[in-house]
């Protein structure tokens, strides 16, 4: 006998791809789901079949035979999955609607890389991370799938790699088949540049090409190169490190992206709005914008960024908000700069504004070390301000030491199960 299908999982993501499961050959006997306010009511797929929404102890009573298929966001996958677990729901009985398989993996081995001007990098946190180098991207990339597959592949067998020990590598729900869905640009063509001099960051001393020992590749060139290869056509492009919007080129390098059918997402300090990003925002093609506030004062903004212009920040901020473009907010704690109650309170009230996703992390040069008491106390603190003003919260987990990533992680899964 088939097993009986049961959608857990009956919120806005659940309705927005039901047909496209249905389309799969998925054909559930109903929806689960926790919220008690969902009960009794129903979903309609496009055809105007209902589903009924009931509650876990009702649909197990009713469907012995069943198993459950998560239809959930993948980034609310493992939390349900483990609550499911706990529930006494035997794990070989939970699967996801989407092609995710739960196994070892990270963000970047299931499908993001990053791109430099000679090579393809597998990871953006380890320095001993696999390198793949190209002369063209077409061939570079053939050659990158090879490696990446490759790597997952041991991983799941237990061997030993590059990967080991790496608190971004995590069990969890995975894509089943590597799919392409981001490329990162690093700070590493010609024209790149930054406006700031950030406390922390390696950026600066890259930029003009100093101590590199190759020629940087012209950016929009390599883009036209990515646009020739089928399976980037649908692809995330990630403009991220130094600062994008100061290349002279930024409006052909914008009319390049908004030719193709890719979206695009800039991590920007924040400072220099351009109006040329308006177009491909309003046609839904911006999937975020990130930037690393770091304060919520003027005086401490100054202190981390080398540069005073906090208010021209907070405006863009609000621009950007107010064309309904996701907004990642970060917020790096520096010891004895901005780890103090007036500047978290401040960044939580701005971050809450804008209704951004916030991004707490440590400071990669010294993630070695265990954050002193007060600077801990502040991510604590950080992160109950902003689950209590219902903002998404990410954690950078490579940027903390372990012992400290357990208390913050611990924290975090306690205000989500709130």
């Amino acid at each position: 006998m088939s097993k009986q299908v049961i959608f857990y999982g009956a919120g806005q993501y659940a309705r927005e791809n039901l047909d496209r499961w249905l389309a799969n050959g998925l054909t559930p006997v109903c929806f689960a789901d926790a919220d008690e306010s969902k009960h009794y009511k129903r979903i309609y797929d496009q055809s105007g079949k209902a589903y009924d929404i009931l509650s876990l102890e009702v649909t197990k009573a009713l469907y012995p035979d069943y198993e459950l298929r998560l239809t959930l966001a993948q980034r609310n996958l493992s939390v349900v999955y483990e609550w499911l677990v706990s529930q006494g729901i035997p794990p070989e009985r939970i699967k996801c609607a989407d092609q995710l398989t739960r196994r070892q993996g990270c963000p970047y081995l299931d499908g993001t890389f990053q791109l430099f001007s000679h090579y393809f990098w597998v990871c953006c946190y380890r320095p001993q991370a696999i390198t793949v180098h190209y002369e063209n991207i077409a061939d570079g990339f053939t050659d990158y799938l090879t490696t990446v597959k490759t790597l997952t592949a041991d991983i799941s067998a237990g061997k030993p790699t590059s990967c080991d020990g790496c608190p971004n590598l995590k069990e969890g729900f995975w894509s089943t088949e590597y799919t392409p869905k981001c490329i990162i640009f690093s700070t590493d063509f010609e024209g790149d540049g930054c406006n700031f001099n950030c406390r922390y960051c390696h950026t600066v001393q890259w930029l003009g090409n100093g101590g590199r020992p190759y020629p940087m590749k012209n950016l929009q060139e390599v883009i036209r190169q990515l646009s020739e290869i089928p399976a980037l056509d649908k692809v995330n492009l990630s403009f991220a490190d130094g600062e994008v919007f100061t290349r002279r080129d930024i409006a052909e390098v914008l009319a390049l992206v908004g030719g193709q059918e890719w979206t695009v997402s800039f991590t920007t300090n924040g400072s220099i709005y351009k109006n040329e990003v308006e177009d491909l925002i309003r046609a839904g093609r911006v999937t975020a914008v990130n930037i690393s506030l770091d304060a919520g004062t003027s005086e401490t903004f100054a202190k981390v960024k080398g540069v005073d212009c906090f208010g021209k920040v907070a405006g863009n901020l609000k621009k950007y908000a107010a064309l309904g473009v996701p907004i990642d907010l970060k917020y790096i704690m520096l010891a004895g700069l901005n780890d103090n109650e007036h500047d978290i309170d401040s960044f939580a009230d701005i971050a809450a504004s804008v209704r951004a996703h916030v991004w707490v992390s440590g400071d990669q040069h010294i993630n070695s070390e265990r954050l002193a008491p007060r600077a801990l106390a502040m991510v604590l603190r950080l992160i109950q301000k902003c689950s209590r003003r219902k903002n998404f919260i990410a954690i950078a987990a490579e940027n903390f030491h372990p012992l400290d990533l357990q208390i913050i992680e611990a924290a975090v899964k306690d205000m989500q199960t709130k």
